[in-house]
């Protein structure tokens, strides 16, 4: 959890080189805000490995965002993948000799992101 706090000042006639107040100035504060912040991620990744051939992988991830509102807060995001390490084959065996390793992947998943996204960003004015 992250604490926040801004406050906007304002100050006549002011020293410009030194940016300090002089005795006469006026100061203002306009608005003073303090809020707090928090994430959360639950996490999980799965592998299985065959004959050292074969690769299956699954990941996800449960986050929340104090950012949104209490019915958006949460999300899944998940990802899988499969490969295929091609040079274990019978049929690479000749290739052995230039070839070391040779493994075929793919993968697919979703994530989120709560970046440039404001306080209170889903609520409708």
């Amino acid at each position: 959890m992250k604490q926040y706090e801004w406050t906007r000042v304002r100050i006549q006639n002011n020293e410009p080189t030194l940016e300090v107040p002089k005795g006469s100035g006026t100061v203002t504060i306009n608005k003073a805000e303090k809020w707090e912040e928090a994430i959360m991620s639950y996490y999980g990744r799965a592998n299985y490995d065959f004959k050292s051939k074969y690769m299956v992988e699954g990941q996800f991830r449960y986050d929340g965002s104090s950012k949104f509102q209490a019915a958006n807060r949460w999300a899944f995001f998940w990802g899988a993948s499969l490969g295929w390490r091609i040079t274990e084959e019978s049929f690479m065996e000749a290739s052995r000799s230039w070839l070391n390793e040779l493994k075929l992947r793919a993968s697919y998943g979703n994530v989120g992101n709560q970046g440039g996204i404001d306080r209170y960003s889903g609520v409708a004015l």
